[in-house]
């Protein structure tokens, strides 16, 4: 029981780190907040068709931490695709 508390807390607080991204050379700070938009609109969609059968499965804030994680991949995902390395607050950092 232990062990899964303390998972659940591990994911509740990756959900609170900001993260912050290198802008490589040749983009702008107007080329970023425009990648940023796009991928969290992708971001918008996603989540929503898991919690349904997980939530029978897990406490409720086990659901929203795991969600918030795929979000925040999925994120960091989008914005590597299109140029952006994450340097702080990433999910990979932990």
């Amino acid at each position: 029981m232990k062990k899964i508390i303390a998972v659940f807390i591990v994911l509740s607080l990756i959900g609170c780190a900001q993260q912050h991204y290198i802008i490589p050379q040749g983009k702008t700070q107007s080329d970023f907040q425009t990648a940023r938009e796009v991928c969290e609109e992708q971001n918008k969609q996603i989540g929503g068709f898991i919690i349904a059968p997980v939530i029978v499965l897990l406490p409720i804030v086990g659901v929203i931490s795991a969600v918030n994680y795929s979000k925040k991949k999925s994120f960091e995902k989008c914005m590597l695709e299109m140029g952006y390395i994450c340097k702080e607050g990433c999910v990979n950092d932990k």
